[in-house]
């Protein structure tokens, strides 16, 4: 899910909850929602993001595992 592997990239960085919602220019626990799952980040916030935890679009909203897990044969 999307809020685990924020979470787990951000803490791969080496950064905090704070550091990261100071960057996205936000409060705190507006960031904190993103990583319980009760959130979800706009397009530019998605994109800001990707960049801050270099990664791509596709990683940061699980892609692979999406259709690994929807995968009907074709």
């Amino acid at each position: 899910m999307f809020h685990t592997k924020l979470k787990e990239m951000r803490q791969k960085k080496g950064l905090t909850q704070k550091q990261m919602a100071e960057i996205l220019s936000m409060a705190t626990n507006a960031y904190q929602r993103y990583e319980l799952g009760t959130s979800e980040p706009n397009m530019l916030k998605l994109l800001k993001l990707s960049v801050i935890l270099d990664v791509s679009l596709d990683e940061l909203l699980c892609r692979d595992e999406f259709l690994a897990e929807h995968a009907d044969g074709h």
